[in-house]
């Protein structure tokens, strides 16, 4: 995690989530070659710098932090569920220690972003 983006974002996290948020970090960013920015106060993962179309983006509060998915209402909800959300697309998950990441889970939704970005950008 020696790119400046993720470390910009982490150093202005609280020490309670910024774990979290390092696990999450090393998992989106091991499964594919992003491009990563902090946008909207959140570490952004996109392709070929289209941060109009995001995948994914990693966002923290003092007590958790937030996995969201651009277009995550074209992906098939893992077991956990997603937050209830009223937006259109987005969706998140919520981790409120790092036991509750499942790397695997990550993985599995950041491959099925990539395979469904054509789609959303139609």
């Amino acid at each position: 995690m020696s790119d400046s983006p993720s470390a910009e974002f982490l150093a202005g996290l609280p020490a309670d989530t910024r774990p979290i948020a390092e696990r999450l970090i090393s998992t989106i960013a091991g499964h594919a070659p992003f491009d990563v920015a902090v946008k909207w106060r959140q570490l952004t993962f996109a392709v070929d710098g289209d941060f109009d179309h995001w995948v994914c983006a990693v966002a923290a509060t003092k007590r958790q932090v937030h996995l969201a998915f651009h277009f995550g209402s074209l992906l098939r909800e893992p077991e956990v569920g997603f937050e209830p959300s009223e937006s259109k697309y987005v969706r998140k998950l919520r981790y409120r220690s790092v036991e509750d990441v499942d790397e695997a889970v990550v993985r599995e939704l950041v491959t099925q972003a990539l395979e469904e970005l054509p789609r959303f950008k139609g």
